[in-house]
């Protein structure tokens, strides 16, 4: 049996907003994980992204032509802990 750890399940995205963008392509593939809002930019809906979702998360930014989004662990366990604390109170 494989353990998933508090930093396994909790991932954050980011957007390079020095990037050209305004293609929408993420949020096309992505919808519930990002959105171009009115100026055209990519905008992370889903803050953090849990790891059932990541597999969303990197195909939206994968589809980016300018690679202006990452997917990455967080890798501050103290973070991924209060997570998973925040979550367990709210999700029965």
């Amino acid at each position: 049996m494989t353990t998933t750890t508090s930093s396994q399940r909790w991932f954050e995205s980011g957007v390079d907003l020095f990037a050209p963008g305004g293609h929408g392509l993420c949020a096309q593939v992505a919808t519930d994980i990002y959105e171009v809002d009115a100026e055209g930019f990519a905008r992370v809906l889903a803050k953090p992204v849990e790891h059932q979702m990541v597999g969303d998360a990197r195909a939206g930014a994968e589809a980016c032509p300018v690679a202006a989004l990452q997917v990455r662990p967080i890798q501050d366990s103290a973070a991924a802990l209060l997570l998973d604390g925040i979550r367990a109170a709210f999700v029965t």
